[in-house]
């Protein structure tokens, strides 16, 4: 199987998004415009390159929600922790391959 960084990370972007959209606690997301976001966002993935600044524009794009304890992580995670913490944090966890 052959992964392409770009083709992986809109994968990621696009079910991130839904994932949001669909199953925030808010049925009415707050009255913000999710739809607006996605495309003024989306627009910065053919420029990203590298884990951190795609972490980064995610972040930002769930932060226009202004919900707290949401972001994106990437890296390794502890394989010492047994269970998820119970913080209510939102996160996604990239999978993405090195470029």
């Amino acid at each position: 199987m052959v992964l392409r960084y770009t083709d992986e990370k809109a994968y990621i972007f696009d079910h991130s998004w839904r994932e949001f959209k669909e199953k925030l606690i808010f049925p009415d997301l707050r009255g913000v415009d999710w739809d607006f976001y996605y495309t003024a966002y989306k627009r910065f993935l053919p420029y990203i390159n590298n884990n951190y600044d795609y972490a980064e524009m995610v972040s930002e794009m769930l932060g226009e929600m202004n919900v707290s304890h949401t972001g994106v992580i990437t890296g390794r995670i502890s394989r010492t922790r047994t269970r998820p913490r119970a913080s209510g944090f939102y996160m996604i966890l990239p999978t993405l391959a090195k470029a």
